[in-house]
């Protein structure tokens, strides 16, 4: 859930008032649900890029830092592990 996205995405139908009242609306609901259920925000499962969008940002960042003058060896990073999750009351 990307929210300055929608709220863009929002804004350039409707009028900014009334897309920044959807997204906080949005955000309303969000949280009581998460504190209702008693459960973390997973922000990955929002993430959805696909193999192309992702070789092509990193073929972007690249060329970007070859043009600065640098030379790139790319290769994979270990995982990490997740945040914690931080329970309230």
């Amino acid at each position: 859930m990307c929210i300055g996205r929608t709220f863009w995405r929002l804004a350039s139908r409707l009028d900014r008032k009334k897309a920044a009242m959807v997204v906080a609306h949005t955000i309303v609901v969000s949280v009581y649900l998460l504190l209702r259920e008693g459960t973390c925000y997973d922000e990955s499962r929002y993430d959805r890029q696909d193999a192309r969008q992702e070789e092509r940002e990193k073929k972007r960042a690249v060329t970007a830092l070859e043009r600065l003058g640098d030379e790139i060896t790319l290769s994979p990073v270990t995982s990490t592990a997740p945040v914690p999750c931080v329970s309230v009351g």
